[in-house]
């Protein structure tokens, strides 16, 4: 009658290789999503703020107030957005006939650069 395999005498079993190629395999993955997740604030930490992204504006830009109440003068009096895109203002409102339009602005001017009706 022989003994069972138990690892020692005869070397790894079978059970005990899989468990090492799991837990190598696990260390691994860890590694990768640590790494995955470095690389990550990485990137957003080099647009100076994290999940702003590259929404700057120039220096000298007019303040929000001053742009909504340049729409306002414009005749749109239901603004509900108004975000600092890529050098521009991104304004999302509803003109008199209620129809949504998405305005581009000049931030320096407050001047009107593009209008889109949805």
């Amino acid at each position: 009658m022989t003994a069972p395999a138990t690892g020692s005498a005869n070397g790894p079993t079978e059970r005990d290789i899989m468990r090492s190629t799991a837990g190598r395999l696990v260390l691994g993955l860890g590694a990768l999503n640590l790494a995955t997740l470095i690389l990550m604030a990485a990137v957003s930490a080099d647009d100076g703020f994290w999940g702003i992204g590259n929404k700057t504006l120039p220096p000298g830009a007019l303040p929000v107030s001053v742009i909504a109440r340049g729409i306002e003068d414009a005749g749109i009096t239901h603004i509900y957005a108004i975000d600092a895109g890529r050098n521009v203002y991104e304004v999302k409102a509803l003109d008199q006939a209620g129809k949504r339009v998405r305005l581009t602005i000049d931030p320096l001017t407050g001047a009107i650069l593009a209008r889109a009706v949805s």
